[in-house]
């Protein structure tokens, strides 16, 4: 194997955005924190061309924190949050059958919130991953970074877990949620990106030391300027 190839390049933006970015609280004014990884919500809402300069800034804008990783059109990866937090990105009045077999009725209860019935603060957001695709079609720059970036966070993050069965689409979550419309219009293409995943995370495991480790070298570049991007 070519490790060297292997490498696995973040775009660290943490620093630049963290004191601008909103937290997701409890009702206490907590953070909440992110303990037990349950899964990894696949996003499509945004074009996600120029992630320091236009998407993040937006974000900021809009009062909303919603993705621990941005993958950009050219298959660039950006790490917005630390997997230790906790995202508000999934969260909804009325959960899928499947989201409520998946998590459970504790976290995603099957009946639709209202005044007087209120869903648990519990929810998917609180033990799951947030990745954002760009809109559209995936170039193979971008399908190729989203498998190489769940093979890692399943591989050093949450290593019980496989890229066919704890890979999500956030439509399967919530009726709510109509993306990632590739995945959604194209289910036997998203089969196939999780099956491309779990090889990846097995060969990965095989090459790279095992259940003790099992991901290639993280080049983190952090960025401290939008500029340097």
């Amino acid at each position: 194997m070519d490790t060297e190839k292997e490498e696995l390049k973040i775009y660290s933006v943490e620093k630049l955005f963290d004191e601008k970015l909103e937290k997701y609280k409890s009702a206490q004014g907590n953070p909440f924190t992110l303990i037990n990884i349950r899964g990894i919500v696949i996003h499509q809402i945004s074009d996600n061309k120029d992630v320091p300069n236009v998407e993040i800034p937006s974000l900021i804008e809009n009062k909303k924190n919603p993705y621990h990783f941005i993958i950009d059109t050219e298959g660039r990866i950006y790490q917005v949050n630390s997997i230790e937090s906790a995202l508000q990105h999934c969260r909804s009045r009325k959960y899928t059958s499947k989201a409520n077999e998946y998590f459970g009725d504790l976290v995603c209860p099957s009946f639709e919130e209202t005044k007087d019935n209120l869903h648990p603060e519990a929810s998917a957001d609180n033990c799951t991953i947030s990745i954002s695709i760009p809109n559209g079609l995936l170039t193979s720059n971008v399908s190729n970074a989203l498998v190489r970036l769940c093979a890692y966070i399943i591989n050093k993050y949450g290593k019980g877990l496989s890229g066919v069965a704890n890979v999500l689409g956030a439509y399967e979550i919530s009726d709510d949620f109509d993306e990632p419309k590739c995945f959604k219009d194209d289910p036997e293409y998203f089969t196939t990106l999780k099956y491309e995943i779990e090889k990846l995370r097995s060969k990965w495991s095989l090459h790279f030391g095992g259940f003790k480790r099992g991901y290639p070298t993280e080049h983190v570049v952090e960025i401290i300027d939008k500029k340097e991007d």
